[in-house]
């Protein structure tokens, strides 16, 4: 595919990702003056860059791996990150999103739940924590009415929305019924998430599959 055509892709899903990072691949012709054929191609070349995601017709700008972003995020939360990745039998993807003043990582598990994580300093005070997983809480719920579309999950589909605070170090707890992780932590999380999942006061969301199923059918 011509690096021109890929940039003109890049460039019109960067100003698509101002209104919302997932697409479809329509809209992103529309936007390029391609056609859906020519952003297919140029897709794939920056699938390999990994600067998007691609599920069925619909497309997620990511921006770049993780761990070229401009994250504050401390040493131990990144490598944790980096592990995640690696479990590839388990985590479909993991990109970047961002919304308002929020940057989070998500992490998509191949089963279909989805973990949005927001990273914080372990040095929160806790006024300001509480107001983070209220906001993160608000954020997560509306990702879910809405069907999780900006929530890929490779060739999944998402089904559950689990937001999450993570840091460096600190206790393991429940902030507002947002789930809190230190790094250490959220491994075990993300791998094995049947006790949060089952915990009452655990804040989960599930995806509105008719929403999802509108959506389908206007793009077809």
């Amino acid at each position: 595919m011509p690096s021109n055509i890929e940039r003109r892709v890049a460039q019109a899903l960067r100003r698509l990702a101002r209104r919302r990072n997932c697409v479809s691949i329509a809209e992103v012709a529309a936007e390029a003056r391609l056609t859906p054929s020519d952003v297919r191609g140029a897709l794939e070349g920056l699938e390999k860059k990994r600067l998007v995601i691609v599920s069925g017709d619909r497309v997620c700008y990511t921006g770049g791996p993780v761990d070229e972003q401009s994250y504050v995020i401390g040493p131990e939360l990144r490598r944790v990150i980096n592990e995640v990745r690696s479990r590839r039998s388990i985590v479909a993807s993991v990109y970047e999103l961002e919304r308002g003043p929020l940057r989070l990582l998500v992490v998509a598990r191949r089963d279909g739940i989805v973990f949005v994580v927001l990273p914080v300093s372990g040095r929160e005070p806790t006024e300001r924590l509480v107001g983070l997983a209220r906001r993160l809480a608000r954020l997560a719920r509306r990702l879910a009415e809405d069907g999780c579309h900006d929530l890929p999950a490779g060739r999944g589909t998402p089904r559950l929305v689990v937001p999450v605070l993570a840091s460096d170090y600190g206790a393991p707890r429940l902030v507002e019924g947002i789930v809190f992780r230190p790094a250490r932590s959220l491994l075990a999380l993300i791998i094995g998430p049947e006790p949060i999942l089952s915990d009452p006061f655990t804040r989960i969301y599930e995806c509105n599959q008719q929403a999802r199923r509108e959506e389908s059918q206007y793009i077809e």
